[in-house]
């Protein structure tokens, strides 16, 4: 993967990166990073910062960094909003956030799972960021990236199904100093139904007695139409495409 990305590391490095400690920040340094630093709730593993993500980080603190990569951090800890706002605020103007989060079939991993629609509501205009991508992969040797388009310009839901454990890559770029979260971020899809109002207190109301339909259907019917649905549902959206990520 670093040669297709245009790297190339003397061997000697690899082996001496790559048989150590697992710690990343000789890797970072090796990529280009001037300085790396770390953060932990406890001083176990020797983080360059101790502090609890639950709660927000000292003043000192922001807009120190170009980069803020969040390699399946904030899925432990309980105060998402805090924790995620802690990462906005680390950054400078034009760094990024780089996140590998877990997406499905991660039950248990941590206190969470994460969305596409998640992130572009976090990373938003209106809290400084802007978005650049979003990708979706399985956690198998060779597993194709997935672009995840922004529910709010294709207008409805995307969701993926797959049946082995996924994790998002997000890459988000701090445009500007904002307010972050001082407007609380919504589902993109409930906020054009609250627009269109009594015209989707209909469709809603429809939906529902469709529901009740079914429900009083007997059980053989009934299992028949939710395999049916469950089908339908692990189609891919069309609106997510395999990429090729080191040009994309």
């Amino acid at each position: 993967m670093l040669r297709q990305a245009g790297f190339t590391i003397p061997q000697e490095d690899q082996d001496r990166i790559f048989s150590g400690d697992g710690y990343a920040e000789p890797f970072l340094r090796l990529l280009g990073a001037d300085e790396a630093e770390s953060f932990d709730n406890s001083d176990y593993e020797h983080a360059t910062h101790i502090g609890d993500l639950n709660q927000p980080i000292e003043s000192s603190l922001k807009g120190r960094y170009t980069a803020v990569i969040d390699g399946g951090s904030t899925e432990h800890v309980f105060n998402y909003p805090q924790a995620i706002k802690n990462c906005m605020e680390l950054l400078q103007v034009g760094g990024h956030y780089l996140g590998i989060v877990p997406a499905n079939n991660l039950c248990g991993h941590g206190f969470y799972q994460f969305s596409p629609e998640l992130m572009f509501r976090v990373f938003a205009p209106e809290n400084g960021f802007q978005v650049e991508r979003v990708y979706i992969a399985e956690q198998i040797p060779g597993a194709k990236w997935m672009r995840m388009p922004d529910p709010a310009e294709v207008a409805r839901r995307i969701e993926y199904g797959g049946r082995r454990p996924a994790y998002l890559y997000v890459r988000a770029r701090k445009v500007a100093e904002a307010k972050i979260f001082g407007t609380i971020p919504q589902q993109s899809d409930y906020v054009s139904y609250w627009a269109v109002g009594a015209g989707d207190h209909k469709r809603r109301k429809g939906v529902s007695r469709i529901k009740n339909l079914i429900g009083g259907l007997p059980s053989p019917f009934k299992r028949t139409i939710v395999a049916a649905t469950s089908v339908i549902k692990r189609r891919r959206d069309p609106a997510i495409k395999p990429v090729d990520i080191f040009i994309d």
